[in-house]
This record gives structure tokens, C-alpha cells and sequence, in this order.
């Protein structure tokens, strides 16, 4: 379900989180998130990964605990690590291929139920996320135009203002039905990733 990636991280090392949304763990979505890690300084970092595809996730049914608490089931099919491993991480790497448009189901699953922390956000109750993060988005589809790629964007935005995230980046790369061969500029990504954490407004 998650693993580190890189190990003997220390204090110094950029905590980055891939929640990895593809079936496949050497298709193209894999290729692009590897070039980006592989563009990052060595050793300046450790990653954590939730394979999307493995975990099961229980979709929203609308149940409205979450008026009251979170989620009822989070313990349930361990969407509650999911919660933790945003918590401690610094960066958030959300990677996934075109579906349809949209996103595969069990990525759209994970988005649906972080309108948990929103609800108790918005009525008063403890923020999960008390810390703002970098997030970006990683994606590879056939016909991935510029209004699509606008489109992806939304509910992406979406997601991460749930767990206080701030989308600072995204690649969508398309044409793959045509072409196995996957080149993207991550210069944008990179230099927002060494820049630091966002700094709070007072």
C-alpha cells in the first residue's frame, strides 16, 4: 500500500508523497513520475507511495458522518494512512493516467472522500491539515488538449484545497496511444520544489 522509496532520511530531506494512480507500475504514468524524480537533487529526498489501484478505497456514499467527525470509513479500508502520510510529508506528487477525460475510479474515490476535511473545515471543527503544501499534478493520456488539460485541472484544485495543498505545478503529457516515448519539462516543478515550503500569510 506505501513504501519509502528512498531510505535514511533525515530532517533535511524534502518529504515528497506519491499518491500513484495507475494500474500499471511501468506504464507511462510511471516513466514520467521517474523522470522527475530522477531530474531531483540526489539524496534530497525520501518518498512515501500509495498505490491508488491497491488500496480499495470505499467511494463517498454520502453518508454525512463527516457533518459530525470524519469519515466512518477510514479505519475501514485504511484511508486513515492516506491522512497521516499527507500530514508528515512536504511535497504531494499526484500521478495518474487520462480516464475517459476524468480520472481512473480509484483516484476519483481518494478525491471524493477528502470532502471530509472540507465539511469539518468549513464548520468550525479541527483542520486536518493545519499546514499548507506544495502539490503537483502528473498525468499521461492520448488527447490531452489544452481545454482537457484546463478541465483536469478543477477537480485537482479541488482535491488538494481539501487537504490544504496549493497546486504549484502540473504536466500532462498526451499523445501515448501514439507514442511510447514520454518527454516533459519539469524546470517549473523543480525550481518550485527548491524553493522551500509556502511561507503563511500573517
Amino acid at each position: 500500500m506505501s513504501a519509502n522509496i528512498v531510505t535514511n532520511a533525515s530532517l533535511f530531506k524534502k518529504r515528497i508523497l506519491l499518491l500513484f494512480g495507475s494500474p500499471h507500475h511501468v506504464g507511462n504514468t510511471f516513466r514520467l513520475v521517474m523522470q522527475l524524480l530522477e531530474q531531483l537533487e540526489e539524496n534530497s529526498f525520501y518518498l512515501e507511495q500509495f498505490d491508488l489501484f491497491e488500496m480499495d478505497l470505499i467511494p463517498c456514499t454520502d453518508c454525512q458522518n463527516c457533518e459530525h467527525g470524519l469519515c466512518c470509513y477510514n479505519h475501514i479500508d485504511h484511508y486513515d494512512d492516506l491522512i497521516e502520510a499527507v500530514q508528515h510529508s512536504d511535497i504531494i506528487l499526484l500521478a495518474s493516467p487520462v480516464y475517459c477525460a476524468g480520472f481512473p475510479a480509484p483516484v476519483k474515490a481518494m478525491m471524493d472522500r477528502a470532502q471530509q476535511f472540507y465539511v469539518n473545515q468549513f464548520d468550525g471543527r479541527k483542520n486536518t491539515f493545519p499546514q499548507r503544501k506544495k502539490g503537483f499534478l502528473l498525468m499521461t493520456g492520448g488527447n490531452c488538449g489544452e481545454r482537457l488539460q484546463e478541465y483536469l485541472t478543477i477537480p485537482t484544485k479541488m482535491f488538494f484545497d481539501c487537504l490544504n495543498v496549493e497546486l504549484s505545478g502540473k504536466v500532462i503529457v498526451g499523445n501515448t496511444d501514439k507514442t511510447q516515448k514520454i518527454e516533459a519539462d519539469f524546470t517549473d516543478i523543480i525550481a518550485s520544489i527548491n524553493a522551500g515550503p509556502i511561507e503563511e500569510e500573517e
